[in-house]
């Protein structure tokens, strides 16, 4: 600033004042380096050292504004500075943890916080990522180390950190990865009404003696394609459980709709009747399930809109148990055939059924031509079960971890 620029003859009058195409902005004073006198010339602001000041040759006059109060003035604290903020930062967070209430599942340790996380094996694949990618991921993004269980040994995640604030936030992303991946799962339970009588039982085991002595020839159709007659049901709903708290959460949901689709059947006994096959697709010689056709006796729609008010009231109480999509009517079956009956019920466990479902079928043409209205007979509806998948009681039929009698509901008038 205290160098003359680009001093030439033009300057040189400028200064004698002999030159009208610039002119003159008084500043504070020679002395001041904020705001020294100029000369302006062409747009070009030069610094003027020494003499007296010139006066403008034009009429045009620059207005100096005010100078900055000296009451106004930047200290430190304005100033943005990243390792004081950091350390102010900490100490405000380790404030707030002193005064904070710590969760059943976190302990203070002597290097910080300890959470042990409660989150069923069947996601551990999810947690750890492939290659360890989103565990990794997540303890260097919170600073904090995860410890997850081998997939064969039982038990919790164990989540060490520094600050509270990081064990929390490494807790809720664990948390989020287990519950968006709970839909790639295959259900582990389901919602049904017994069909396991007498009268039902041997006429489904007539069905598969005619069956395999007629078509046993056939692509697919041999014995253990059949459902066993013990093991008859009608699935109203299907569910993914894998905690005891969610399964007592499941039965007294089921507890509570019932009450509600209750009111759909009335005070008379319902019967209905299994008459007639059909399948889940389109070509009969690609078949993966067959099934019996569900009817009411005596031609009424109680059971349909007992099973639809069902399913919706769960939806609406239980969204992230229940499989099932909202739909205006759930489709009554009951299965006879499916060739996920095949697979063990530990492959059902490890998720190979869903693989099975998508490349074994049967030929089921002959069967819908010699078949087709087959009566499998009727059953009185007395009650519903929540059932698990894939274990089996003394009598052949799925364990059952809660029965409710209909004659046992409350039903409430229908309005």
């Amino acid at each position: 600033l205290g160098v003359v620029i680009n001093i030439n003859t033009q300057c040189l009058k400028i200064m004698q004042g002999t030159d009208k195409k610039a002119f003159y902005v008084p500043g504070n004073g020679d002395d001041s380096i904020l705001r020294p006198n100029l000369v302006v010339v062409n747009g070009r602001a030069y610094r003027k050292l020494g003499g007296a000041p010139v006066k403008p040759k034009l009429d045009e006059t620059y207005t100096p504004q005010p100078p900055i109060p000296q009451d106004v003035r930047y200290t430190p604290q304005d100033v943005r500075h990243p390792i004081r903020d950091k350390y102010k930062r900490q100490e405000r967070e380790e404030e707030e943890e002193a005064n904070e209430e710590l969760e059943d599942s976190i302990e203070k340790t002597t290097r910080g916080y300890r959470a042990s996380l409660k989150i069923p094996s069947v996601f551990f694949k999810y947690i750890i990522g492939k290659g360890g990618q989103t565990r990794a991921n997540i303890e260097r993004e919170t600073r904090c180390k995860i410890t997850v269980p081998s997939r064969s040994a039982e038990g919790d995640i164990v989540v060490e950190a520094g600050t509270l604030g990081a064990l929390k936030t490494a807790k809720r992303r664990i948390e989020i990865v287990a519950w968006s991946n709970r839909a790639r799962e295959p259900p582990t339970h389901f919602i049904c009404i017994p069909l396991n009588t007498l009268p039902v039982m041997s006429r489904v085991q007539a069905f598969k003696e005619v069956a395999l002595r007629e078509c046993g020839s056939d692509q697919g159709v041999e014995p253990a394609v059949f459902q066993a007659p013990c093991k008859m049901h009608l699935t109203l709903a299907v569910l993914r459980m894998y905690t005891p708290n969610e399964e007592a959460r499941a039965a007294s949901v089921l507890a509570e709709c019932l009450k509600i689709a209750s009111q759909e059947l009335g005070p008379t006994p319902l019967a209905i009747r299994l008459q007639g096959i059909d399948c889940m697709n389109d070509d009969p010689s690609a078949v993966k399930v067959l099934y019996a056709k569900v009817g009411e006796v005596g031609g009424s729609d109680r059971l349909q809109r007992f099973v639809d008010a069902l399913q919706s009231s769960y939806l609406q109480r239980a969204p992230d148990l229940i499989k099932n999509e909202p739909r205006d009517s759930v489709k009554l079956h009951a299965t006879v055939m499916n060739t996920s009956f095949k697979m063990s019920a530990g492959a059902e466990q490890a998720g190979e059924l869903e693989r099975a479902r998508r490349t074994i079928t049967f030929d089921a043409t002959k069967l819908f031509a010699k078949f087709r209205d087959f009566d499998f007979d009727q059953s009185n509806v007395t009650g519903v079960k929540l059932c698990r998948r894939g274990e089996y009681g003394p009598d052949g039929f799925y364990v059952c971890l809660a029965e409710y009698p209909l004659d046992r509901i409350a039903c409430a008038p229908k309005k």
